[in-house]
């Protein structure tokens, strides 16, 4: 996981980042939310942060139409913050 230093100086672009990425996004059926964290590859934890984008079905992008592809990068004060697309499926509450 990342250092929690790191993380306190990172947490208000990564917020950010996020809800930008929700108010961008919040209309496409295909997208299920958005939170921050460090992503997971192959079972375990980078020591980066992001803003992970949940999204139902993950699909290549040569089957999206451009308004629906997820930035790689959202440049929020100047900084840019790396976005990670993970597929959730649908959320339910229960």
């Amino acid at each position: 996981m990342a250092d929690p230093e790191k993380w306190r100086a990172l947490e208000p672009l990564l917020l950010e980042a996020r809800d930008q990425i929700c108010e961008r996004f919040e209309g496409d059926p295909n997208f299920a939310g958005a939170g921050i964290g460090s992503p997971i590859r192959g079972g375990r934890y980078l020591q980066t942060l992001v803003c992970a984008v949940f999204v139902v079905r993950k699909l290549p992008e040569s089957e999206l139409d451009p308004s629906q592809v997820i930035p790689r990068t959202i440049e929020v004060q100047g900084v840019l913050v790396e976005t990670d697309v993970v597929e959730a499926g649908v959320f339910e509450l229960h």
